[in-house]
């Protein structure tokens, strides 16, 4: 049994960033189980993924349809070994030295702890604000029309600062409300108790509605300080316009589940 497994799912990601995330994950965790799951459907990619990066503790997993970036985790963590802990990671993160031996340790000691997060930084090592609370509607519209997170109109930074926890000691441990789905760290037995992602996300609020399944199973979602990552994220690649019609679609189906708070 391992102690921890992992899954990536791909997307046509650029090989030389995903090199650097399989190599950081593989040097913090040397004895990890990794599952790449394609959803790219492109047979060129998929073989260049393999004689490219061919290391010797990743599967690759060729996907028959894209049913989305959830969808893709679950069908990938199908074919990990049996492991304490599973990882969900995005292929443009660098896992930071001692990180999951922090988490692992830190989940040990709380096993009231359904999954968790490190302290996500962007590649000039700035801290991300990752972790949120609830998402109004006001405070995703503000998101979308102020890309930096910043804005000079006092009642618009109030609502934006408040979403992104901006009012909480990050360098402190904490239980937020959600987490970025970029790196999350899951009890197995968890994951598979509430049947790992809704793939009725195709992408976008899937993991807000995990997180929030968590805690409905009893769970603890947390964040440790202590630990990092470095997410090469750039958020103009998020509001491309092919985004948004899934954008909007998984909304409004968080909201039908959760709940629709305006403000």
């Amino acid at each position: 049994m391992f102690d921890l497994t992992a899954t990536i799912v791909t997307y046509k990601n650029e090989l030389p960033i995903l090199r650097q995330t399989i190599e950081s994950l593989n040097n913090a965790f040397p004895k990890v189980q990794i599952v790449i799951f394609d959803n790219s459907l492109d047979k060129e990619y998929f073989s260049l993924l393999k004689s490219e990066l061919c290391f010797k503790n990743v599967l690759f997993i060729d996907s028959k349809e894209n049913k989305g970036f959830g969808a893709g985790h679950n069908m990938a963590e199908n074919f990990c070994n049996e492991s304490k802990y599973h990882l969900i990671l995005n292929p443009d993160v660098i896992v930071n030295k001692n990180t999951l031996y922090q988490i692992i340790d830190y989940m040990n000691a709380n096993t009231r702890i359904g999954v968790i997060s490190p302290k996500i930084l962007n590649s000039d090592l700035t801290f991300q604000y990752s972790n949120k609370r609830y998402p109004t509607l006001i405070a995703l519209i503000l998101r979308r029309i102020f890309k930096s997170d910043d804005t000079n109109i006092p009642y618009f930074k109030r609502k934006l600062d408040y979403y992104l926890l901006k009012d909480i000691d990050h360098a402190k441990d904490f239980d937020p409300p959600l987490l970025s789905g970029c790196f999350m760290v899951f009890q197995r037995e968890v994951f598979r108790a509430i049947s790992g992602f809704d793939e009725n996300f195709f992408l976008y609020f899937e993991d807000f509605d995990i997180c929030l399944r968590v805690k409905e199973h009893g769970y603890r979602v947390s964040y440790l300080s202590s630990a990092s990552c470095i997410h090469l994220w750039e958020r103009g690649n998020s509001y491309k316009t092919k985004h948004a019609y899934n954008l909007v679609k998984s909304m409004i189906i968080f909201y039908k589940k959760w709940g629709l708070k305006l403000t």
